[in-house]
C-alpha cells in the first residue's frame, strides 16, 4: 500500500470514528432529553393533582369544620340557618369538582371500586378519592343533622360490593336515634378516616405508576 493510500485510509478511518461517536452522541442526548421531558411531564401531572385534591377535598373539609364551629356557636336558629346554606352550597361545588378528578384519577392510576383485603392499608388512588368524597358527603348530612333516603346505607363500606366511606355505619343505621351524642361520635369516626385517607392518596398519587408516562 503506498503512503497516499495509507494516509486516505487513515483519514477515512478517522471520520468514520468521528462520525460513530456524534451519531452515539446524539442518540444518548436525545434518549436523555425524552427522559428528562417524561419526568419533567410525570411531576407536573402527580403535583397538579395534588393541588387538586387539596384545594377541593381540603378545602372542603375545612370549611365543614369551619360551620360546625358556627353552627354549634350560632345565637339563634337563623344565624344557624345561614351558615348552612352556605354549607350547601359548598357541598354542591365540591361535589362537581370531586367527580372531575375522579374522572382523572381514573385515567391516570386505573379505576378501583371493591371492598380491598382487612389487612391492606394502602389503596388506589381512585377508591381513596372515593372515599374522601363519600366521607365529607357524610360529614355534609351530619352538619345538616338529616341523612335521606339510604345514603348511610350508600356510603357503608362494602355496600355493593364496593369500598365507598370504608365505614362501618351500622351503628347509625337507625336514623331516628341519631340524637347529638351519636353524630357527634359519627364525626369522630369520619375525621379519623378522613385524616388517613388523605394521607395514604397523596402517598398514592406521588408513587403510583401513571397510564401514559
Amino acid at each position: 500500500m503506498t503512503f497516499s493510500e495509507q494516509l486516505w485510509l487513515a483519514l477515512v478511518q478517522a471520520s468514520s470514528t468521528a462520525l460513530l461517536v456524534t451519531v452515539l452522541g446524539s442518540v444518548a442526548m436525545t434518549s436523555w432529553t425524552a427522559r428528562r421531558e417524561r419526568g419533567r411531564a410525570d411531576f407536573e401531572t402527580r403535583t397538579r393533582l395534588l393541588d387538586d385534591i387539596a384545594r377541593v377535598g381540603q378545602g372542603t373539609y375545612v370549611f365543614m369544620q369551619h360551620t360546625r364551629r358556627q353552627v354549634l356557636r350560632a345565637s339563634g336558629e337563623s344565624a344557624k340557618q345561614e351558615a348552612l346554606k352556605a354549607l350547601d352550597q359548598r357541598f354542591l361545588d365540591f361535589s362537581i369538582e370531586a367527580a372531575q378528578i375522579q374522572t382523572l384519577l381514573g385515567a391516570r392510576f386505573g379505576v378501583a371500586r371493591a371492598v380491598p383485603p382487612a389487612d391492606r392499608t394502602e389503596l388506589p388512588p381512585f377508591l381513596r378519592w372515593h372515599q374522601v368524597h363519600d366521607l365529607l358527603a357524610l360529614y355534609y348530612y351530619n352538619l345538616k343533622e338529616d341523612f335521606p333516603g339510604i345514603v348511610l346505607a350508600e356510603t357503608a363500606r362494602g355496600h355493593g360490593g364496593n369500598y365507598h366511606s370504608g365505614l362501618d355505619l351500622g351503628a347509625y343505621a337507625d336514623k331516628n336515634s341519631l340524637d347529638g351524642e351519636r353524630l357527634r361520635r359519627m364525626r369522630v369516626d369520619i375525621r379519623t378516616a378522613y385524616d388517613e385517607a388523605m394521607i395514604d392518596l397523596a402517598r398514592g398519587i406521588m408513587t403510583s405508576s401513571i397510564a401514559g408516562l
